[in-house]
């Protein structure tokens, strides 16, 4: 009678110690749990795409569309930290900022912007990019005139580089173009017959975006739009002369995907 009821005691002891450790690991479990799934919530900081340095001749436009990401999906703003007088940012509407500027002949040398993003939740976040411009010459007299292209998938685009004296390059300012979604669109850029063959860059487009070589001096930019969400996609090219690689220009449009018919 007295070792039965020592038994019960004993298993009585056992199954609250028991207890009162499956509790413990249960607290602990949740508190690693809690303090896991808020470190991977934590906000994060706003990213900008490193710009790459860009060289014009005073009276020429710099434009550039600049797109902060946000890891978490949040539409970051945008600020001018420094800037020399006349460059301007303005919202597109759609996350996309549009940088311009136009420098004047006193304006000539390098020069710096400074961007910086920040977090639309947290604004102690941010990210910084430094974009380095040089500014030559009146473009009066470094480059040849400058036309504005309307451009079209499929049209050619003449460069014009190093026509005769070797201090020209031009290259037409290009106007957006709509394309149905699921259309491929394709610009080719064939240089001037009596030029040099320059060196051509894509320098920032879409994902899947290429600028292919024909073999026979010309090139080919080329991008599927299947897939893509109809919006605003800038692209920037860039041109270098074949005999000064410090003499380059750029060239920045958007191709505008539509929901079609």
């Amino acid at each position: 009678m007295f070792s039965r009821k020592k038994n019960q005691n004993s298993s009585a002891r056992f199954s609250n110690y028991t207890f009162r450790t499956v509790l413990l690991y249960l607290i602990l479990a949740c508190t690693l749990f809690g303090f896991s799934f808020q470190a991977s919530a934590q906000n994060r900081a706003p990213w900008l795409e490193p710009v790459t340095r860009h060289t014009l001749s005073s009276g020429e436009a710099l434009d550039l569309f600049i797109s902060p990401f946000d890891p978490d999906g949040d539409v970051a703003s945008l600020e001018i930290v420094t800037a020399p007088a006349g460059v301007t940012l303005t919202d597109s509407g759609n996350g996309t900022r549009r940088l311009t500027w136009r420098p004047d002949t006193s304006q000539v040398g390098d020069t710096t912007i400074t961007l910086i993003a920040r977090d639309a939740l947290d604004p102690s976040l941010t990210s910084t990019r430094r974009l380095e411009v040089s500014v030559t010459g009146d473009s009066s007299t470094t480059n040849a005139p400058q036309q504005t292209t309307d451009v079209a998938t499929g049209q050619t685009v003449v460069l014009a580089a190093n026509p005769g004296n070797g201090e020209r390059l031009s290259l037409p300012q290009l106007n957006d173009v709509s394309v149905n979604a699921g259309d491929t669109f394709e610009l080719r850029i064939m240089p001037d017959s009596d030029s040099g063959v320059p060196a051509f860059y894509l320098v920032s487009g879409p994902s899947g975006a290429s600028l292919d070589d024909n073999r026979d001096g010309t090139r080919t930019l080329r991008w599927s739009t299947a897939g893509r969400a109809p919006g605003s996609y800038p692209v920037t090219l860039e041109v270098q002369h074949p005999a000064d690689g410090n003499l380059r220009i750029s060239r920045q449009f958007s191709v505008n995907v539509t929901a079609g018919v």
